[in-house]
């Protein structure tokens, strides 16, 4: 859901340009990640609970109480607004060559901080599910 949200705002911007400013721009940025990792996450606990409920019956039964459901939900909330949190801070709306654009505006060492952005990515995003 998060996802579609999102959806709209990316449409426009590959048509023409972004348009919406700055804010807008980091809070885009920020729900669609905060979909994509909740998703994920939330796709590999539901494999994992299914894993336990076939091979190990009588802990699954004992360990899946509202409870423990609410917390493992907390923590997946925590990790996806977490691990989604430097779009809030990196990305901006500014103008490159003629054309206003939306991406990450890193400070410092650039190089460190794309190798970062990306492998926080394929690390949380494809590897740990895998």
């Amino acid at each position: 859901l998060l996802f579609v949200l999102s959806l709209p705002f990316w449409s426009y911007f590959t048509v023409d340009q972004w348009v919406f400013g700055t804010p807008w721009c980091k809070i885009i940025s920020w729900i669609y990640l905060v979909g994509f990792y909740s998703g994920i996450f939330f796709i590999m606990l539901m494999s994992i609970d299914r894993y336990l409920a076939i091979v190990r019956a009588v802990f699954s039964m004992k360990a899946r109480t509202a409870f423990h459901g609410l917390i493992t939900s907390l923590a997946v909330w925590l990790v996806a607004l977490s691990a989604s949190a430097p779009e809030l801070v990196f990305r901006e709306s500014f103008n490159e060559q003629n054309y206003t654009t939306c991406k990450p505006r890193f400070s410092g060492n650039i190089t460190t901080w794309k190798i970062f952005s990306t492998l926080e990515v394929n690390i949380l995003g494809l590897l740990i599910p895998f």
